[in-house]
């Protein structure tokens, strides 16, 4: 499997370097059901990383082609953006994200099973 650099959060990048240590870390986590688990960047300042994040992260990297993760992206921006915009009430936006939340876990939960 080919490893690919990106930030996982601003300001820790997940590179070919750091990635074994990065996902012994989760697999860790998630073994003994932690909702985070704590990992440093190259130049050592410590994030609190939750699980829950990483899996929607990598389902979306393994599962999807970068057009795809580009239009979900822009789905989740027009989302916020009609909230903003009063287009659609707090309790749409919350319902909305909680069915995309739903769908990506039931393809993380295939993929890490």
């Amino acid at each position: 499997m080919e490893i690919r650099t990106f930030e996982l959060i601003k300001g820790l990048f997940i590179t070919p370097q750091n990635y074994e240590d990065f996902e012994s870390c989760f697999k860790k986590a998630k073994r003994n059901k932690k909702e985070s688990f704590n990992f440093p960047n190259d130049s050592g300042r410590m994030f609190s990383i939750k699980v829950e994040y990483v899996e929607f992260v990598w389902n979306m990297m393994n599962k999807m082609s970068a057009k795809e993760i580009i239009e979900k992206a822009k789905e989740f921006a027009e989302l916020d953006k009609d909230f903003i915009d009063k287009k659609v009430s707090e309790d749409e936006l919350i319902e909305k994200q909680t069915e995309m939340r739903d769908e990506a876990q039931i393809e993380i939960n295939k993929t890490f099973k």
